[in-house]
């Protein structure tokens, strides 16, 4: 789990982060962007910068544990309700890994039948969980609409009270796909379909964007439903989509 998105790490910015995330919540940045600046040894610009995102960041995570369980029906958290699709999928579903990428709307939806309350407390949390690392956006100059993948990180189940039944769980899957797959994964997320490929015995492969078959025989949907972005043109039956250099990083 990501408590902080400052990019220089060390044993004394650990010591002070305390420090520095009071004073970012207090308004205090000037005060925070001239000790980062002296912990990280960079220049006071790219801390005011680092400090500004660091804000946004504080401000997202705040926000989100805000919310409590008073507007759901099932009387879940909205993260709890992320916590418990990324486990599951829908409600009433059993533990099951992810198959394959999903799109943001998916997602949402899998949290929403945990949830039973407003969609904009999801959202809040969504954006969060992102960017506290327990999802993250795969390809996203190749699909249509946000899709993303879990990370497993069983530091989350911490924040639930059924999660140390599944720390076990999650914590073997990630050595696994790391194991197999590398930190490729990590950034692609894995899928059965068209990306299972490799040696017979490796249940599924990195998701593979706008290399994947399906794309390129000319599909507007991959095996899983989601939609490619923006057509370009035509060959025949196949359609094509612009590929740049965002597209083809992992």
């Amino acid at each position: 789990m990501k408590r902080t998105l400052f990019i220089h790490h060390s044993p004394l910015l650990r010591r002070f982060l305390p420090d520095l995330h009071a004073a970012v919540r207090c308004g205090a940045k000037a005060l925070a962007s001239e000790v980062y600046a002296e912990i990280a040894s960079v220049d006071l610009p790219e801390a005011e910068a680092q400090v500004d995102r660091e804000a946004q960041f504080l401000q997202a995570v705040d926000a989100s544990l805000k919310v409590g369980a008073e507007r759901s029906r099932w009387g879940q958290t909205p993260r709890d309700a992320f916590l418990r699709a990324a486990l599951v999928g829908w409600k009433g579903d059993e533990l099951s890994a992810w198959s394959s990428p999903v799109d943001r709307e998916t997602l949402i939806a899998w949290a929403a039948s945990h949830y039973g309350g407003p969609q904009e407390d999801l959202v809040v949390s969504l954006d969060a969980l992102e960017l506290q690392g327990l999802f993250f956006a795969v390809h996203p100059s190749v699909f249509e609409t946000p899709c993303y993948y879990c990370t497993f990180d069983p530091a989350f189940l911490d924040e639930l009270s059924i999660g140390t039944l599944y720390k076990e769980d999650w914590g073997t899957w990630q050595h696994d796909y790391d194991a197999s797959h590398g930190l490729t994964w990590r950034s692609t997320g894995l899928c059965t379909g068209q990306g299972s490929q490799g040696p017979s015995d490796v249940p599924m492969g990195p998701c593979l964007g706008a290399s994947c078959g399906w794309l390129l025989s000319g599909k507007d949907r991959c095996l899983w439903d989601l939609t490619y972005r923006q057509i370009s043109g035509r060959a025949g039956s196949a359609q094509t989509v612009e590929l740049g250099p965002s597209v083809l990083a992992p």
